[in-house]
């Protein structure tokens, strides 16, 4: 079956993720000539949260992956396609996963690899 009962959704929160990330790395920088509307001046910055907020949306991302994970495990086991062991051990495993990989280093490499992509540094 592949889940399905909750529709799918558990995906709009990874999406949500995603685009916290994304406030992460532009924060305090100018926005690209493309990003610009035509009323905006040259220079204008994307938002420009202060160190404090910014750790704040990193805990958020890492909230929004955890909630994630356990929105699509109760999804696969109330869709039937898995079962009482196979849920638990699946949780364990991407609940694992998502807290090794949402750590200060990926926020700070997060921000100056995608910064050498996105603004061509």
């Amino acid at each position: 079956m592949s889940g399905g009962f909750f529709g799918y959704d558990q995906y709009k929160i990874g999406h949500i993720a995603d685009t916290i990330e994304g406030i992460i790395i532009k924060n305090g920088k100018p926005k690209r000539k493309e990003d610009r509307h035509s009323w905006e001046e040259e220079g204008i910055l994307y938002s420009n949260y202060s160190p404090k907020e910014i750790q704040k949306f990193q805990e958020a991302v890492l909230a929004l992956k955890v909630a994630q994970v356990y929105a699509h495990r109760v999804d696969y086991l109330e869709s039937g396609d898995d079962g009482e062991n196979s849920f638990h051990l699946r949780l364990e495993r991407d609940l694992k996963e998502v807290r090794e990989k949402y750590t200060q280093e990926y926020f700070d490499k997060l921000v100056e690899m995608s910064l050498k992509d996105y603004y061509g540094e």
